[in-house]
């Protein structure tokens, strides 16, 4: 293998490949501030963060293509590999899949065929990538950095080998390409270690969530139970009328089927359903809510008086068994 300078040389070189390099990066750059702003969205679904990444990175490609003028060295040994390899270490097989496609298409669009290097070179390294996608999946930052020297290294022994004659040019896009590697591993590491951080705290959120609604409950349970069960104990009474044991019966059953509603409303918090707003007569409510505390109260030796300034309904628009509830609360509670 033997390497030529193309005649040119120096400052004005190094000034035409970096100036390449960096548009490139700004690409990559904002896929990754892209995917920094919409993860809040995708936070609880793993996978789709992951295919959002890519499908933002091969968006911004297409840009690429129909914007900037294209270098084939830059597209071939830095803005190919250095993107392949990032979404090899973070985001799995099937990105670097669509990442690899894209790219390989690119070749075959932008050059009139497709670059046999490239090809060759993309393809070893995506399957170099696969056998080792569990080994790289949660490593530190160090580990991560010399993952991605080591294939970026690969990748260009593989171009090397299928090139006859390297020019200067390569070479420094080559050279040039570690350092690009290298600060893309860094941001999106610390970028996917902010999305860890983000789903431990929502998972810590969640816990504590759980944990007061387990004392709501039971505390809201409590009270339409303990009614239950002094209509049930009014129920073992040998002196009870037909009447009488009918009542405390239905008065039992309302107080399981609102204990019943409660469980559900909280077991469905995620899913709230829509409020059932209805006219009530508050009377009518108040009424029923004495009859069901009633039994409650007399085992606390309380008495419970209730009286009307008039006779006149009084109606309010609301929901029935949200009032109730929230009624008998303010009474066991007094």
């Amino acid at each position: 293998m033997t390497f030529s300078s193309n005649g040119k040389d120096g400052f004005p070189l190094l000034h035409s490949i970096m100036s390449y390099e960096l548009h490139g990066l700004f690409y990559i750059m904002s896929a990754i501030f892209i995917h920094l702003v919409l993860t809040p969205i995708f936070l609880n679904n793993e996978k789709q963060l992951k295919y959002l990444f890519a499908i933002i990175l091969i968006a911004l490609v297409f840009l690429y293509w129909g914007f900037e003028d294209i270098n084939p060295y830059i597209y071939s040994l830095h803005l190919f590999p250095v993107c392949l390899i990032i979404v090899l270490l973070f985001l799995g097989i099937t990105p670097s899949w669509m990442t690899w496609i894209c790219f390989n298409i690119g070749c075959l669009v932008l050059f009139n065929h497709f670059s046999q290097p490239v090809l060759v070179s993309s393809s070893i390294l995506l399957i170099s990538g696969y056998i080792r996608k569990h080994a790289t999946h949660k490593q530190k930052l160090g580990v991560k950095l010399l993952y991605a020297t080591g294939m970026l290294i690969m990748y260009d022994v593989l171009y090397v080998m299928f090139v006859p004659q390297l020019s200067l040019y390569a070479q420094y896009t080559m050279l040039l390409s570690f350092p690009s590697v290298w600060m893309v591993t860094y941001l999106l590491f610390y970028v996917k270690k902010n999305e860890v951080h983000k789903q431990r705290l929502l998972l810590l959120e969640k816990d504590r969530m759980i944990g007061q609604m387990a004392a709501t409950i039971s505390h809201e349970v409590r009270n339409p139970l303990t009614s239950t069960r002094g209509f049930l104990q009014l129920l073992a009474q040998k002196e009870i009328t037909v009447h009488d044991h009918k009542r405390y019966m239905e008065l039992a059953l309302s107080g399981i089927d609102q204990a019943t509603t409660m469980i559900s409303d909280y077991l469905n918090y995620a899913k709230p359903a829509a409020n059932l707003q209805e006219q009530l007569d508050m009377k009518a409510e108040l009424d029923a809510i004495l009859r069901f505390i009633t039994p409650y109260a007399t085992q606390r030796l309380v008495t419970i008086e209730l009286s009307h300034e008039t006779e006149a309904p009084l109606f309010i628009l609301g929901d029935s068994k949200k009032l109730r509830q929230c009624l008998i609360n303010l009474l066991n509670l007094s």
